[in-house]
């Protein structure tokens, strides 16, 4: 005739009961794991240290995870291979790498490079804004950079030219160790004379063997020259590279 809720014996639910010293006013206590769900009046049941033992991650189990304390130095990840490179970013602001090759040349107020006729010349870039990496010389304009890729711009700016149709004057960028001209840019003369300006920008592949060097070839009739000035020089001439990967 069917089972009437009344009718269930004890017997019949052993699996469903819960013994007296399991309920421990707001905690209830697992059989199985030993976990002690914690509860106080209206509040969120928390899990008992005691409930956790077997998925607990000790000091060892994380040691490739673990980063030493003066690894993190107020807004510093310092690396722990490598390089030692160091990445900085204020509250706020993005995160930027210190210690990346890069630089930044231009020639001093009142330093002249001249530049004679049909005459490749290496332009030596003789004042530094910041050279991190130690990647130019200022002694002899060579640029050393480190295995990867770079981004370089090069501008120059002319003093005066003989400047007549069809001649040119060249910016070049030099790979010393097999005198192969990667880069080479040429302006073509229209008859103006004063202030040509002449620019490269690329990426390149450096293989971190060799040097390389900025020079310049004009065939105008007659010797003409670069000049650093407060006014011109960083604006108009400089050499800047830094590394990309």
């Amino acid at each position: 005739p069917g089972i009437r809720t009344a009718e269930i014996i004890d017997s019949m639910i052993t699996l469903a009961k819960m013994a007296n010293d399991s309920v421990d006013e707001n905690k209830i206590i697992s059989t199985t794991f030993g976990a002690g769900l914690e509860g106080g009046s209206g509040a969120k049941p928390t899990i008992s240290n005691l409930g956790v033992t077997t998925a607990m991650l000790n000091n060892l189990a994380v040691t490739l995870g673990k980063m030493a304390v003066n690894s993190v130095d107020e807004n510093k990840i310092i690396s722990g291979i490598g390089d030692g490179t160091t990445i900085e970013g204020g509250s706020g602001s993005k995160l930027y790498i210190v210690g990346q090759p890069k630089f930044s040349a231009t020639l001093s107020n009142g330093a002249v490079a001249n530049i004679p006729d049909s005459i490749s010349t290496t332009i030596i870039f003789n004042t530094l804004m910041y050279d991190i990496g130690t990647a130019y010389n200022v002694a002899n304009g060579r640029f050393t950079p480190t295995i990867g890729y770079w981004h370089v711009d090069v501008q120059i700016m002319t003093d005066t030219l003989l400047l007549a149709v069809d001649k040119y004057i060249k910016l070049r960028f030099l790979r010393h160790n097999t005198l192969c001209f990667l880069f080479d840019k040429a302006f073509y003369g229209n008859g103006h004379t004063t202030n040509w300006h002449v620019g490269l920008s690329f990426d390149f592949y450096s293989d971190g063997t060799t040097y390389y060097e900025i020079q310049v070839l004009q065939n105008t009739g007659g010797a003409t020259r670069l000049i650093g000035m407060p006014s011109n020089s960083y604006g108009n001439i400089f050499f800047n590279a830094h590394k990309i990967l």
